[in-house]
């Protein structure tokens, strides 16, 4: 079967690759091993795990109210995404009109490839790398840095964003994948490092034109001060660490972030323990 999955990636579509989505597996209680299936673990494929209601993986201890499982949703090295994998309902085949509740990654992996066929509804040119990195890219860092939570980091093994060995890239989101599949030409340029108190401007671009529905906004990290937004964005550098200036497509009360990383430096100013400094600086 690994030939045909293979053919599939290659050649389907035309030649732009079917998106092909398992499940990541579950670990039923007394088992030995907690990584992602061997089927969810091949390098082109899109692996996904079981949340609960609360947007916790799925485990054998449990956070919060969520149920106490029998099973627990496998992760690891392979995970790519996360789904809804608790009290799904479906339909059943006992009747003509019954409908009834699944669980397991089983329930969580359709959901993904619901959102992959939205993606391609959209646009159809679209090869199953951009498809991945599409989903990926957009999906959200639930419980990131919560006590109890997950801590999301950068990694260079995992080129779609921050990324967390229990959560992948984050909870899988149909809104958001939609409007970056829409507005996915846009991008910013810029520096991506600035000093300490120094400026510096910051520009997107994009073609496609925004509906009536979208506005646009700036924002910053707390390290970086929003001067100006007429034309471009006009930042300055307030402490010395790593930051991001963003361009926010926004749409029904949410936000899809073009994140620009930028790394504030101190910029030939030395910062001394009593908070004085020496340096060339104009302070404004």
């Amino acid at each position: 079967y690994l030939s045909a999955i293979d053919y599939a990636i290659q050649n389907g579509r035309h030649g732009k690759g079917c998106v092909i989505v398992f499940c990541s597996g579950n670990r039923r209680s007394g088992s030995q091993t907690e990584e992602v299936s061997s089927n969810a673990s091949l390098s082109n494929v899109l692996s996904v795990g079981g949340t609960t209601e609360h947007g916790y993986r799925v485990s054998l201890t449990p956070f919060w109210n969520d149920p106490d499982p029998s099973w627990e949703s496998c992760y690891g090295d392979s995970l790519d995404l996360m789904a809804p994998g608790y009290g799904i309902s479906t339909t059943c085949y006992s009747s003509n009109d019954c409908y009834t509740s699944f669980e397991g990654t089983s329930a969580a992996a359709p959901h993904v490839a619901g959102v992959a066929a939205l993606v391609l509804s959209i646009d159809s040119t679209l090869t199953h790398r951009e498809v991945f990195e599409i989903l990926c890219s957009t999906a959200t860092k639930v419980h990131h840095g919560e006590e109890n939570g997950y801590v999301y980091a950068s990694n260079p093994a995992y080129p779609y964003g921050a990324w967390n060995n229990e959560m992948g890239y984050g909870l899988v989101n149909a809104h958001h994948a939609i409007l970056k599949t829409l507005y996915r030409d846009y991008y910013m340029t810029g520096t991506s490092e600035i000093g300490l108190c120094e400026t510096s401007s910051y520009h997107v671009h994009g073609t496609t034109p925004f509906n009536d529905s979208i506005t646009c906004g700036w924002s910053s990290s707390s390290n970086i001060e929003i001067l100006s937004t007429t034309d471009s964005l006009v930042a300055r550098g307030t402490r010395p660490g790593p930051g991001w200036v963003a361009f926010n497509i926004i749409h029904d009360n949410d936000s899809l972030p073009l994140v620009f990383p930028v790394n504030v430096t101190n910029g030939g100013i030395t910062i001394l323990s009593n908070h004085e400094f020496t340096g060339n600086v104009t302070l404004s």
